[in-house]
């Protein structure tokens, strides 16, 4: 990258800073991307303050792109920095959607804006977290990705990138492995791990080399705040400057967020808990709904985590009964939380499919499947949720034995679906061939699950199933 494209974002950078202040995000955003087309690893001038915009942007209540607007941002194109562009554009209106994160990943790895792909890794990983099961592809995309973007910057001894870049490649095998018991997925988690090792080793001996390039002592404390592999003093130093910055300036909702951001880094409960608590008081203060959200999606990602680990301890000791109650109630708290809380963002957010579809998920959980049906129905009109949404109303339309009816949604979400075999493909032919089969389409039911198994041979119960069916046949 030239001097003097460098100096020409900067001006494309200082001019959407200070349209961002007069609250002016749509044009703050496009400023950001004018510059960040001219210099694409600007991670600290121009991916960072334009991830501030976004969030401010959401917290102000401004709503995403519509339909059409979207589509003039394609993802998928032959020009991969456009791509990432168009990817980032689409995130800054929308910044909770994992999908443009992805996007965003890939495209910068193909670009060769390693330090933008390495920058967005963790954020990325954190909405994963989020997610109930991810497809296999998605994961080895973002292997893939960021295995390149840490090979690319390591082979320009640019170590700090390819430790990000290496740590979080881990962090996706090992949630594939979790999500997805396989070789392939054990051997993603074993190479990442080894890498990672590597690259920790030259990061070491050459520490010194991202103060040769940066402005010390005030650049030290933005480069630190996106990085997950630091000193644990180091990260206490900047939770007080960011404490005392939004102490001094409690009406900013940016450094509301810087502070939460760095308390929530270690998944300290403690810290989690004050973190909580700030949000909570700044909700009183400025009755802006998002930061409740925000402090009720962090007791959320507790109650994950605290699942995690009963269900490490319950497999570690499968015979222990107090175990398994202690997982049963937690299941049950965890899931009345959930409701209460969408169900209150939905008062909030009447509009916002995407709650919908979380509640009627956490109602099809707790099986209150007329509750369910009517937000499934309205959700799926969110393209991102369709094949997910036709899915459940199958299900639910099963469980209440109105079996031609979930017949007739999960061929129509056949037919739909795009994915072939991927997991949502797999789960639409697997119920297709429950409900014929209860209907009393045994020839029909067959065929599903002798697709079904050409693509999973192993799929749950399909091939016990489809043998029994054959023997009936027969």
């Amino acid at each position: 990258m030239s001097d003097a494209d460098k100096s020409k974002a900067r001006k494309w950078f200082e001019r959407a800073k200070a349209v961002a202040d007069t609250r002016n995000y749509e044009y703050a955003i496009e400023a950001y991307i004018g510059g960040l087309k001219l210099w694409p690893d600007a991670v600290e001038e121009g991916h960072k303050p334009l991830r501030v915009v976004a969030t401010a942007r959401k917290m102000a209540g401004k709503k995403g792109l519509g339909f059409l607007e979207s589509r003039k941002h394609g993802t998928s194109g032959k020009d991969a920095l456009q791509n990432m562009l168009n990817a980032e554009f689409l995130w800054a209106y929308d910044p909770g959607n994992v999908s443009h994160m992805e996007a965003f990943i890939i495209n910068a790895a193909r670009a060769g804006a390693n330090a933008a792909a390495a920058w967005m890794a963790p954020i990325c990983v954190e909405a994963l977290l989020q997610e109930k099961k991810v497809p296999v592809a998605r994961y080895q995309a973002l292997w893939n990705a960021l295995d390149a973007a840490g090979e690319a910057a390591s082979h320009q001894s640019q170590y700090a990138v390819a430790l990000e870049a290496f740590n979080n490649m881990t962090r996706i095998a090992t949630l594939w492995q979790q999500q997805h018991k396989s070789a392939e997925a054990a051997k993603a988690v074993g190479d990442a791990q080894s890498k990672l090792t590597i690259v920790k080793g030259r990061f070491d001996s050459d520490k010194g080399f991202t103060e040769s390039i940066r402005d010390k002592a005030s650049q030290d404390d933005l480069r630190d705040k996106d990085r997950l592999v630091q000193a644990e003093d180091r990260l206490s130093d900047l939770i007080d400057k960011a404490r005392a910055e939004y102490e001094a300036d409690r009406q900013s909702v940016a450094k509301l967020n810087a502070y939460v951001d760095l308390l929530t880094r270690r998944e300290s409960e403690p810290e989690e808990n004050l973190a909580i608590d700030v949000l909570e008081q700044a909700y009183v203060e400025t009755k802006n709904y998002s930061i409740r959200v925000r402090a009720d999606d962090i007791r959320i990602k507790q109650l994950n985590r605290a699942a995690r680990h009963i269900v490490a301890r319950a497999k570690a000791d499968p015979e222990n009964a107090a175990i398994r109650e202690e997982a049963r109630q937690h299941r049950r708290k965890q899931l009345d939380f959930e409701i209460q809380v969408f169900e209150e963002r939905i008062r909030q957010y009447p509009t916002d499919l995407r709650v919908r579809f979380a509640l009627a998920e956490r109602y099809f959980k707790d099986r209150r499947l007329d509750d369910a049906i009517p937000l499934f129905q309205q959700a799926q009109n969110d393209g991102r949720h369709r094949a997910a949404c036709r899915l459940y109303l199958g299900r639910c339309f099963f469980d209440k034995s109105l079996f031609a009816e979930a017949c007739n949604i999960l061929r129509k979400a056949i037919e739909a679906h795009e994915g072939g075999g991927d997991d949502t493909g797999k789960q639409l032919y697997y119920w297709l061939g429950r409900a014929l089969e209860a209907d009393d389409h045994l020839e029909e039911a067959g065929a599903a699950y002798g697709q079904l198994i050409q693509w999973d041979y192993n799929y749950l119960d399909a091939r016990a199933r489809l043998e029994q069916l054959r023997k009936k046949a027969g």
